[in-house]
């Protein structure tokens, strides 16, 4: 159980780690104007608009990354043989998303990608890894 949390926390510490990192990298070739008050919806959602597809792909990449890695880790880490931590990674991964989606407009595929992105690539990785472990 303790390795479970324990691959839990550190999962999903990578993932954000990783989001936080590609967002930042994205954000010096993207950036939105200067004086753009995010705090003002209308503005806000206007900025947003203006945010390219491939803005959208690369941050959704880094999504998916994130969720790769955070899976991968979770289940590394956990001794049960099952995806549980890896999908519990990648949940708290989509509630931070989701809130993200509620204080800043974004497009609905880039929306519904996300919550696809986060599960497959959690999921993806989880078996990955403990097809090694079955193996070893």
């Amino acid at each position: 159980m303790l390795r479970t949390i324990l691959g839990i926390v550190i999962g999903l510490a990578c993932g954000v780690l990783i989001i936080s990192g590609w967002e930042s990298f994205i954000h010096t070739m993207f950036q939105l104007p200067n004086d753009v008050n995010l705090s003002d919806k209308v503005a806000a959602a206007a900025a947003m608009q203006q945010v390219s597809t491939v803005a959208y792909i690369l941050i959704l990449l880094g999504y998916a990354l994130a969720a790769f890695v955070g899976g991968a880790v979770a289940t590394a880490i956990d001794k049960s043989k099952k995806v549980l931590p890896a999908l519990t990674v990648a949940g708290l991964l989509m509630i931070a998303a989701a809130a993200d989606f509620v204080m800043l407009p974004h497009p609905t595929w880039f929306i519904i990608s996300t919550l696809i992105a986060y599960p497959l690539f959690a999921l993806i990785a989880a078996a990955l890894i403990l097809k090694v472990k079955l193996e070893a």
